[in-house]
């Protein structure tokens, strides 16, 4: 099965070791992780410290295609600020299954384990047996959590179109005030020279009465 590992460390010098074992595939023998990022996460901010993508990974490319940086991405970006600030399920809620919570997507339990302060690794598996992760992973000081990797896929397609939404959003918003800062120059620019006129006309007025 495809799923996305979360697993947070106490001790940062022992995810970079744990992460260079996933890399080796080091006493795994059915599973693998063919992609993973080692983060720090401050302030709502997401550093990546370590990052692996292996050349010769045995999973569909249809399933991953780089979605492990897709997801720190949307993680990162305006949709995971939203989500993490609890705005709620922004984008649809995900199909129930063993991982997941009514009415709460997954991107949003992801981001829910990744408090501030917080170093993680998270990585793209696909296991016949989860044990073997599990196992390598468990020698270290670490709390370990699944999702199912295509319903995340999915959930990062639906974010970006978001994004795109937002964004485009966004632009409207500023085209709209440079419009209305144009209207109100233009119509500044046009009552000034209202004034001048009137004054000119004034001016001739007084000169024709003498």
């Amino acid at each position: 099965m495809l799923n996305i590992v979360v697993s947070i460390f106490e001790v940062e010098s022992e995810a970079y070791q744990a992460i260079t074992e996933l890399k080796n595939n080091k006493g795994i023998k059915t599973s693998i992780m063919p992609e993973a990022v080692l983060v720090d996460k401050q302030n709502g901010s997401y550093k990546i410290l370590d990052s692996y993508v292996l050349e010769d990974e045995t999973v569909e490319n249809t399933a991953r295609g780089g979605l492990i940086g897709l997801c720190i991405g949307i993680l990162g970006g305006p949709v995971g600020m939203l989500l993490g600030a609890g705005v709620g399920s922004l984008i649809g809620a995900a199909a129930s299954t063993d991982n997941t919570v009514e009415n709460t997507s997954l991107l949003e339990q992801i981001i829910g384990k990744l408090g501030d302060d917080t170093i993680a690794i998270i990585g793209l598996a696909d296991e016949d047996d989860e044990s073997e992760i599990d196992a390598l992973l468990s020698r270290y000081d670490t709390i370990i959590a699944r999702f199912d990797a295509a319903v995340v896929e999915q959930e990062v397609e639906k974010a970006r179109e978001m994004e795109k939404e937002m964004e485009n959003l966004a632009k409207l918003e500023v085209r709209k005030q440079k419009k209305e800062e144009h209207q109100a120059n233009v119509e500044e620019r046009r009552n000034k020279m209202k004034a001048r006129v009137a004054a000119i006309k004034e001016k001739h007025k007084k000169k024709d009465d003498e």
